[in-house]
């Protein structure tokens, strides 16, 4: 499965994560091979991503400073660089949703 098709999503459980995935439904152009996997995050959270992203040496997140293997996510307006799907999600939007009500 091409890295861009697979869903930047975080799960609270392993069994969370694994339901979504095999209730996706992808499409006839998109196929879910062995190359995209159900891994462990930071913060106790699930993600689903491909073999080789996790294979990747790791990147530090930017806005908790924990490692992290799963699709990087842009952490403006909190700060640069690249951050973790849990900060993403957790801070990031909030922050971002913040300012949007602020005009």
């Amino acid at each position: 499965m091409n890295e861009s098709k697979i869903p930047h999503m975080i799960f609270r459980t392993k069994k969370e994560a694994t339901a979504f995935l095999a209730a996706m439904d992808v499409g006839p152009d998109v196929t879910i091979g062995p190359d995209v996997i159900v891994f462990p995050t930071t913060h106790r959270y699930w993600t689903i991503t491909s073999r080789q992203a996790v294979e990747e040496p790791p990147k530090i997140c930017a806005i908790c400073g924990n490692k992290f293997r799963e699709y990087p996510n842009n952490p403006l307006p909190v700060t640069e660089g690249q951050c973790c799907a849990y900060c993403d999600e957790s801070v990031v939007w909030p922050a971002r949703s913040a300012m949007s009500h602020s005009y």
